[in-house]
């Protein structure tokens, strides 16, 4: 090898043993870019797991202050529906050893179901007790044109004798950026116990 060939390969390996400021620049803008885009999709993925937390919790809620409640309607001898649809009274046949009384006679202990305001939430209150069955309930509903309108969570079924009862809940809670996820149970219960002296 001839000494000006030496003194070329010393002079390329010199050349590429360091990053020239334009590489560093160009590589240092990949790089931000790059991490920018993993930012944002980790925010995107963290604001739908926010709205799918929210909406479960949710739905979860409103099946579950369903199930409770429709559980205690379906067992009731009596039922009556405020006017505002908002609470309701019932009664409960006597049991002895398991068993209904028959004929079926009331139990003597005053129970309801009602919304408080103060809470947002469905209670049942049984005698002195009370219990939540649903939290974050809602009680107006937003139409297409914009409005917001109370909805009845109980409507009494037609007749002189409430035998049918119609329940329903809306309840939200947040998911991302404060936004609020909703959920609906709508179900109609039929009283299984109503004296055949009043049917």
């Amino acid at each position: 090898m001839t000494n000006t060939m030496k003194h070329l390969t010393r002079k390329r390996t010199r050349r590429h043993a360091g990053a020239t400021m334009v590489e560093v620049v160009v590589g240092a803008g990949i790089s931000t870019v790059v991490l920018f885009a993993l930012i944002v999709s980790l925010l995107t993925g963290m604001s739908r797991w926010a709205d799918g937390t929210g909406k479960l919790t949710s739905e979860m809620g409103v099946q579950s202050g369903m199930r409770t409640v429709t559980q205690e309607l379906r067992e009731a001898m009596q039922v009556t529906v405020a006017s505002n649809g908002q609470s309701l009274t019932y009664r409960l046949p006597q049991m002895t050893n398991g068993s209904y009384v028959v004929p079926i006679v009331w139990d003597g202990v005053s129970r309801s179901i009602e919304y408080k305001s103060a809470t947002k939430s469905v209670v049942i209150k049984e005698g002195t007790t009370e219990r939540v069955v649903l939290r974050n309930v809602v009680v107006q509903e937003r139409a297409l044109d914009g409005r917001s309108n109370n909805y009845r969570l109980f409507t009494a079924g037609t007749g002189s004798v409430t035998r049918q009862v119609t329940v329903m809940f809306v309840a939200e809670n947040y998911g991302s950026s404060s936004v609020k996820k909703s959920a609906r149970a709508r179900e109609e219960v039929f009283l299984r116990n109503v004296p055949t002296t009043t049917q």
